[in-house]
């Protein structure tokens, strides 16, 4: 809170720093199960409010579909993903990487198309927000002994532009909302899956981000 929240750069929505969870059974199962981990949510809740912050943004991402179930505390019963983000009073949820909720092994205007269909049925069937995610590529076999089978094919900058252009649509559509997009990745290069500039496309990725936001 003193640290991190307190920077000017630091991203909050209505004034309210945003925390993202990255691996939510992680931190519930570590901390000891659900009712633990809302008593320390609940906890830090109140420690920002104190702090003089409006609140606190609780950001979770989503691995997977929302009937999986993600606990195994052996005193509590067990909760699927969507039970355990309306458990907790998570405000918001997103996801990482499509190849923690696709089939990413095949064209991306495939991957995409599918993508669009999962941003809706997180925004349907979660009690918190969506946001939906962009992904640019997944290739991750740079670092693998043996080449791995799933790969993401023809991700180009253009169609990845198309990407963000049907993300955009999806924020216009819930105008109820912060206007957050999140992508994958800044340099995941192990990932084939990075914004940076390359050899072979050069600032394509980040013309794209341009070129669709821009305006």
């Amino acid at each position: 809170m003193t640290k991190y929240f307190s920077q000017p750069s630091y991203y909050k929505i209505d004034g309210k720093p945003v925390y993202m969870i990255y691996d939510l059974p992680t931190f519930v199962n570590g901390i000891g199960g659900p009712s633990k981990a809302k008593e320390a949510l609940d906890w830090f809740r109140s420690e920002v409010a104190k702090a003089g912050y409006k609140g606190l943004e609780l950001q979770v991402v989503l691995h997977g579909d929302s009937s999986h179930i993600v606990t195994d505390a052996s005193d509590e019963h067990a909760l699927t993903q969507r039970e355990l983000v309306k458990f907790l009073c998570i405000d918001s949820v997103t996801h990482y990487q499509f190849v923690s909720f696709l089939n990413v092994d095949r064209e991306y205007d495939d991957v995409i198309k599918d993508a669009k269909g999962a941003w809706e049925e997180a925004s349907k069937s979660y009690s918190a927000k969506y946001y939906p995610q962009v992904s640019i590529g997944w290739d991750n076999s740079p670092r693998t002994v043996e080449r791995v089978a799933e790969m993401v094919k023809n991700n180009t900058p253009e169609k990845f532009e198309k990407a963000l252009l049907s993300a955009r649509d999806f924020i216009d559509a819930h105008p109820g909302q912060a206007p957050l997009i999140t992508i994958n990745s800044w340099n995941e290069w192990t990932e084939g899956s990075y914004l940076q500039p390359d050899d072979r496309y050069g600032y394509g990725y980040l013309d794209a981000v341009k070129h669709a936001f821009k305006n």
